[in-house]
Order: C-alpha cells, then structure tokens, then sequence
C-alpha cells in the first residue's frame, strides 16, 4: 500500500484488534509498540486513549480514516494497568492534596480526597496507591498515601523514587522471603539427584567481578586429543527450586529480572536462593544442568550434551585476577590459582579468541559504548565515578556465553519445539538511508544495499573506530535497530547474525532463562521434566519479559545519572578537560574522561554560534568551523541538579581557536568489545 511521500504502509489486520504497550507523550498523545511488529507503531490521540496510561498494556484497533498518521487507531481495551503505584510531587491543590507523578508521560495527577498530611511535608517525595481509575472522559484519577519517601534533595530518595516509578521492589514479603529460606534449608533432594552426571571430579571454576553474589555460570576447559577443545557451561539449575506457578515463581516472573543499581541490587529470587542454594558458589556441590561442546580447531561446535548435573566449584576467580594472570603474569597470584587452573585459564583465552573472531567474520556487530564504575561509601555518598575498562578476562566469559546461549537455541531449533527465542530483527530501511546520508556528511563510507546484512555494520564498526565521530555514529546506528527482545518464534539474530539465538546462561537474575530451562527439561525428558511451564503462554511470557528488561534497563540508566550528577555536586567552578559528544540546535554535549556527561547551553556560547545540522558542526564568524564532534573543550561546572538529573557546563574558552578546517575520517585501529544493554 502506497502512502503520503512515496512511503510504503503496512496493511495490519482489523479483525481481532492488535495488542502491544502504550508509550505515552508529555502533549497527551501516545504510541501502542505492537508486541509482535515492533516497528508498526500506532498513533493514539488524546481523545482516543480511554483512559489507557503510559506503560499499560492494551488492545487497539486502527482507524479507517485518518490522515495525520499511516498507521493511527484507538484503545479499545485496557489489558494490565502498568501503574498501580504512581510516584511524584505532594502538593496541595485546592485545599486538597495530590501527587504530582515525576514521569510527564503520565499526565493526569492522582488526586488524595480525605488524606491527612502534615503540611511539612509538601514538596516531598511521595507514592500513590491508585484506587480508581480516570475514563478519559472527565473522571479524575482518585489515590491514597502508601508511602512518603523523603525530601527530593536526598539522592537516595531519588533512587527510591525511580524504583517505585518503574514498579521494582526493594524487599520481598515475609511469606516469600520464608518459602525461600525453606528451600535452602534442602539443597539436594533425593528425587533431584537421580539421573544426574556426577561431575563433582571435574576442574571447574567460576570468574565473575569482586561484587557479585548471584553466581549463574561456571567453566570448565581442556584440550581434546588429536585437536581443538572440551568446552563445559555450567549453569545454576534454580528450575529445582522454584515450580511453575508456586508464589516464587509468580514473583519471579512479575520481576522479570534482576536490577542491579550502584549501592542497591533489586533481585528476581531472594537472597537465600540467589545468594544461597542457586550460587555456584566455590567449595559447595551443587546442581547445574551443564552443556558440554566439542569444538574443533576452527571454531565449530562438533557435538553437544545437554544433561542435569551435580557440580563442585574448585575455585572463585575474579576477572581482576585472571586478567593480571594472563596479561602480566602476576607471580603471587599465580601461585594462589595453581598451576592447573592457570593453564585453564590460558586455554580459555586462547579459545575465546578464536570464537570471536570466527562470530566477527560471519558478520556479527560489536558496539562498544564505555561503561562507568560508581564507588559509593558507608553513608551512601559517591566518592568516585570512572571509566570502566573491559580485560580478556570479561571477554571470555562473554564468548563462552554467547556459543552456549546460541548451542542451546540451535538444538530447539532443530526439533522444531515451542521455544522462547531471543531475537533481534532486521533494521528499518528508511533509518539505515539516515545513517548512510550522516556517514556521507562526515566522511565515512556505508551503502545500505538491500537486502542489509549485520556485516554491512560490522564493516562500519571498523572503520569509525578510533575517529572523533565513533560514539555518535554508533550511537545513531544502535538508534537505527530495533530492540532484541523475546519471542515465540525464530525470526533470527541480527546483531549477531544467528539463525537462532535464546538466553540460557543467567537463571538466577533472568526469568526466560528459567523458562528456557523448563522447556528443555520437558523436550529432553530428564530430570524433573513434568515440571514445565505447563499451559502458559510463551508469546505472553516473552512480551511481558521484554518489557520488564527496558524497564529495568532506563531504571539503571537513570540512577546512574543520578549518582554521576552527586557527584558532581559540590563542584561548581571547577574545569575539567572534555570532548565533544554530540552537536545540536540548544547546545553542545560534553564528556568528561570519567564518562560524566553534560550539556553547555547555546545562550552561553554566544549570538555568533550556528548548528548546522547537515555536518554536525558548529560555525562562529565568517562561517569558519569553530566546533565539531570529538573536538576537545576545557568546561567549567555551572550546576549540578539532582531534581532534573542535569549537569550544565559552561565552555572556558581559550585564545586560539579550536580545531580549524573539516573534520575529517580516520583509519579505524584498536579493539573491539562488547554489546550494550539490549541488543543481545
């Protein structure tokens, strides 16, 4: 179907409605993200929500007639109300008192008729329990007080305040938190144990940072006579513990996954469970359901076994460790490993290389976005924000989880069972010419020929490397993607150009890898194979999940940005050495070497400075070049505000000017790292 400016529409069924999550705008208007077309958003008007609210999930038909939009509908029901609990401002209105919600996205404020509040504490931090819904036609949304969190000044409010906005719980209840202890109490029941492969005599070991508790994964290694390697991932089998449809699994699932903030973990099972009996921890049998993976020389996976399995953890590693081991061959840390797990640790090396370069050649994408470090101290100040660098040691692991994940979703694949699929599908033909026109403007050289392959990108990703437009060009290709998200059915990995990919290795902190184990328990016949995930829907259970995975992600995002902005409070007046990050019509974007990032608004730069947006820099008098991206600035603190999360910076300008002539592209050298949140 042709549509306005030669834009091709796509015809979506009417018959049965269409059913997704309502992301809402501050103007009232919102978009339904369609579970099963994430790309075919559909225009909501303000008149047409019916009451629907940002995050519901919803049930919409597509009008017949409407030519604002290609693709423009109604609600037409309202499937699961996504906030219960609304946080925000308390303020009187009227003589009466309401919370003003902090997400703008939700519009309406939640009116408190009958609740007694000390007028001390208007302007605090405050969470509404939600007790009748507004209709859309006039119906105010009525609430009650279920908690006050604090003054708004204290970060760590502020945390609290995100949580509760994005319906992530600090503590479970007594109930639950008593089932769990229950269970650990019983590490090994005797029915779990039969059947099981006893691999308690084999070398095995788990490396993981200093501060992690919820230990999933652990390695063993060895060379394989005659050529290539004997790969074991043994993974925590917490489906043991925790049945389909018991009060742990529903909270599991209602979770969705585990958040992780600087000072603070949000964990998908309590702690006796993920900390306790689930852990591998070192020293202590547990159980594990193990793929073993013959891999040849090249890099191929030969054969596989996928079984249940009773494990002993020699030794916890830390990446710190086994990176000072590899890269600098640290004697007494040597010495503390032994010589045996050494070796290991240097075969493993040498296979992870190899898999990555064999996943890289096939066409697999690597976005590298610098990841902060935020060290907090006992009285929950931030003392330091840093750059975090990924070691060998990191980048095993990742590998090693990669094939395992992709192993296991191979094998479900082939028998052709329902399965629960992590996929990443193909980018939007009209943002990949975007990106092609932005990479033109700035000297680099991308063709989005059709039909587009991941290696098209891969070959972009080498040649931005090391040039001062790398994080815009890879931040505007990420934004070219779609999310990777769960499904029920295989529609490949693009990203990282798979067939078939699903995620397996993380049981304790993500809930579809959970289902995943089930589902393969059932196909496999092993185990306790009647305790499946029964009559669930895995299309319902794969689009729930996704949801609660971004929502988690913006909740770490946000507290992150929290914390960088504390600590930066305090120092107002001070310079600091930045680099351009990004370019725009109301100022320039800065990055300080510690990955803090703020903006120097385009008042402050003076009447003379233009955006020009079609080569994404900034001119002065004469129309000379005076700014681009990845030029380097000297700045000075203006304000740091925990409110608005915001850091503003004024630029300290220098005698002579900055940076003359076209910014120009460079030869790409250096390495290559890991997938940011959401693309695997």
């Amino acid at each position: 179907m042709q549509g306005l400016n030669g834009k091709r529409w796509k015809v979506l069924k009417n018959k049965q409605g269409l059913t997704g999550v309502l992301s809402g705008n501050p103007r009232g208007f919102a978009f339904v993200v369609l579970d099963n077309d994430p790309g075919s958003d559909i225009y909501i008007a303000p008149e047409d929500l019916g009451g629907a609210m940002h995050r519901d999930r919803v049930r919409v038909r597509i009008k017949q007639n409407d030519y604002r939009f290609s693709r423009s509908g109604y609600v037409e029901e309202i499937l699961v109300r996504a906030n219960q609990r609304i946080t925000g401002i308390l303020q009187k209105y009227q003589g009466s008192w309401q919370v003003v919600p902090d997400d703008r996205r939700l519009t309406e404020s939640v009116m408190l008729p009958g609740s007694e509040v000390d007028e001390k504490l208007e302007g605090f931090k405050a969470v509404a329990q939600v007790t009748r819904w507004h209709d859309g036609r006039g119906r105010p949304l009525i609430g009650k007080i279920a908690e006050i969190l604090g003054d708004p000044r204290d970060p760590r409010t502020e945390m609290y305040a995100v949580m509760s906005r994005c319906g992530i719980d600090r503590m479970f209840s007594r109930a639950l938190e008593e089932e769990a202890d229950r269970l650990s109490d019983v590490p090994f029941p005797h029915d779990l144990e039969k059947g099981r492969r006893d691999l308690r005599d084999l070398r095995i070991v788990t490396i993981d940072g200093e501060d992690a508790r919820d230990l999933d994964d652990a390695i063993s290694i060895r060379r394989r006579p005659g050529g290539g390697y004997r790969l074991g991932v043994h993974i925590a089998d917490v489906s043991v513990y925790v049945e389909p449809g018991s009060p742990l699994d529903l909270e599991a699932y209602r979770r969705g996954t585990s958040v992780y903030f600087p000072d603070l973990v949000s964990p998908m099972l309590p702690a006796a469970l993920s900390n306790g009996s689930c852990s591998l921890n070192a020293g202590q049998d547990r159980l594990a359901f193990s793929v073993m993976m013959d891999i040849s020389p090249e890099g191929d996976v030969t054969d596989r076994e996928i079984f249940e399995s009773r494990i002993h953890v020699a030794k916890r590693a830390y990446y710190s460790h086994v990176y000072r081991i590899l890269e600098h061959e640290d004697p007494v840390l040597m010495t503390d490993y032994g010589e045996d797990l050494v070796s290991d640790f240097r075969i493993m090396a040498e296979l992870a290389s190899l898999l990555y370069q064999k996943r890289i050649s096939r066409g697999s994408v690597d976005f590298d976005f610098p990841e902060c470090g935020i060290v907090i101290d006992e009285q929950g100040r931030v003392t330091d924000v840093y750059r975090k660098e990924r070691t060998v040691a990191e980048k095993l692991i990742e590998e090693f989880m990669l094939l395992c994940n992709e192993t296991v979703a191979e094998h479900f694949y082939r028998l052709g069972l329902p399965f629960l699929y992590r996929i990443h599908e193909d980018p939007d033909e009209e943002k990949m010419k975007e990106l092609a026109k932005v990479c033109r403007l700035l000297g680099f050289h991308f063709r989005p020929v059709r039909p587009l392959k991941s290696a098209h990108l891969r070959d972009l990703m080498g040649e931005i490397q090391g040039t001062p437009h790398e994080k815009l060009l890879k931040m505007l290709a990420l934004r070219s993607l779609p999310r990777a998200r769960y499904a029920n059915t295989q529609t490949g990995h693009f990203g990282l150009a798979s067939r078939a990919y699903c995620h397996f290795t993380s049981p304790i902190r993500r809930y579809p890898d959970l289902v995943v184990h089930r589902l393969l328990k059932q196909a496999l016949g092993i185990g306790s194979a009647q305790k499946t995930v029964g009559g669930w829907d895995l299309g319902e259970i794969a689009a729930h999940c996704s949801l609660r995975e971004q929502v988690a992600t913006d909740a770490e995002r946000e507290v992150d940005q929290l914390r960088k902005v504390e600590f930066m409070q305090g120092k107002e007046e001070q310079e600091f050495d930045a680099v351009i990050s990004g370019l725009t019509d109301f100022g320039i974007y800065v990055e300080l070497d510690n990955t803090v990032e703020g903006l120097i608004k385009s008042e402050s730069l003076g009447p003379d400075i233009r955006f020009h947006p079609e080569s994404y820099t900034m001119t002065g008098r004469k129309g000379r070049i005076a700014l681009k991206i990845g030029d380097s600035l000297k700045v000075k603190l203006v304000k740091a505000d925990t409110a608005s999360k915001r850091i503003d910076f004024e630029w300290v300008q220098e005698k002579k000017p900055l940076n003359k002539g076209p910014a120009r592209a460079h030869t790409a050298r250096g390495k290559k790292k890991r997938f940011p949140k959401g693309t695997v």
